[in-house]
């Protein structure tokens, strides 16, 4: 099952992962914002830690499954931000039971103060007194590399006496009675969280301080796994063509692909990109890229970046999805004389855009009769203009 995201102010999406809106009440300094969780190329989502330009100095995303279940396996396969003081990167089960506040919850958590090498391993609990607790100290494992370097698979098993915590298969840490405070243990109903965040400066001692430095940052969730759910399973890998896929590059590229189902990224500069035909996952990267799947169900994705990126599109599109598409700053170009405008609704020649969840589906007319034969849907995009769009 692919993630699909939902903000509080939509309806629930069954299996669905609800993108925080609202305050932090662990950070003073920090909110969660919508628009700093977003979908990936590769199927995942990234969240983003930035300056917010809202009440709070600063702002980072968190996502939430809607799955809930009590004993398993919960799994997130990710690749952790640049690491700096103050700042949090977290993935973690924590207890979702009806009527009750009893915490319940087991994280891994990459603090910025231990840098990309080393993680804690924490698990929270209640006392028969009502007082929160935590097992004896916080554990914190070394990896042996860089978690901001690749994707790695972190997993937790609960089962009704211990909680076991792997990295990419292997045993890091076991959490049983013997090491909660009063022989305490017990399980629930619990939800899979992810998030980025900045700390308050009074939790210094754990992460850090926070002074901005390296903004914005972003973290990385290729797949996660509930008891339930796969999230965003690993298929069939795809080809590379091009001339060159480094992400390190700084030149203006022009990158082709070919029949096949081709994976091409771009670098730094402003790069020309093209698909063809085939089910292609196209990359910008940083700059202003011009990208351009062809024929075949295509990604597209320009990059997080201010540039001004162009989608394009000539007669033979497939169903398309465009990530990181920035309404006011990005266009969607068509090449073809048999697309004229924008229209309310179908047209001939015409694009008109519906809604889906939290995306917008834009749909054309290519032949003239007024019925969609293509449609490219902008994940995660709120509305469209005229402005958003260029015609032959």
């Amino acid at each position: 099952m692919q993630f699909r995201l939902y903000k509080l102010s939509q309806p629930v999406i069954d299996n669905g992962w609800l993108i925080a809106n609202w305050d932090n009440p662990l950070s003073p300094i920090h909110e969660w914002q919508a628009d700093n969780v977003f979908k990936t190329t590769d199927g995942g989502v990234a969240l983003r830690l930035d300056r917010s330009g809202s009440k709070e100095p600063y702002a980072g995303g968190q996502i939430r499954s809607e799955d809930v279940d009590k004993l398993g396996t919960w799994s997130w396969t990710a690749q952790a931000p640049k690491m700096v003081n103050g700042e949090v990167f977290g993935m973690f089960m924590r207890g979702h039971e009806a009527g009750t506040d009893r915490p319940l919850e087991f994280d891994w958590e990459f603090v910025g103060k231990l840098g990309n090498s080393r993680v804690k391993i924490t698990a929270h609990m209640e006392d028969a007194a009502g007082h929160h607790i935590k097992n004896f100290g916080y554990v914190d494992v070394g990896l042996g590399f860089d978690a901001s370097k690749g994707f790695h698979r972190y997993e937790t098993t609960v089962t009704a006496t211990e909680a076991v915590f792997r990295v990419d298969g292997k045993v890091v840490q076991t959490i049983d009675r013997s090491d909660m405070p009063g022989g305490v243990w017990y399980s629930g109903p619990m939800r899979s969280y992810v998030n980025l965040w900045a700390t308050d400066p009074q939790r210094a001692d754990w992460s850090g301080v926070f002074t901005g430095e390296g903004l914005p940052l972003t973290g990385h969730l290729r797949r996660a796994e509930t008891p339930g759910v796969d999230y965003n399973p690993p298929t069939t890998s795809m080809k590379t063509i091009g001339t060159e896929t480094s992400a390190s590059m700084v030149a203006d590229d022009i990158l082709v692909g070919r029949a096949g189902d081709d994976s091409l990224k771009g670098g730094v500069g402003d790069d020309v990109i093209k698909g063809l035909a085939g089910d292609d996952r196209l990359g910008g990267g940083d700059g202003a890229d011009r990208l351009q799947g062809g024929g075949g169900a295509d990604i597209l994705d320009a990059g997080v970046d201010d540039d001004r990126d162009a989608f394009v599109f000539g007669r033979s599109v497939g169903d398309d999805r465009l990530v990181n598409f920035d309404p006011g700053e990005d266009v969607i170009r068509m090449t073809t004389d048999s697309v004229t405008g924008l229209s309310q609704e179908a047209r001939a020649h015409s694009l008109w855009t519906s809604r889906s969840g939290d995306d917008v589906i834009v749909h054309g007319d290519v032949d003239g009769d007024a019925v969609a034969d293509f449609q490219v849907t902008l994940l995660n995009v709120d509305r469209l203009t005229a402005d958003d769009f260029e015609f032959a």
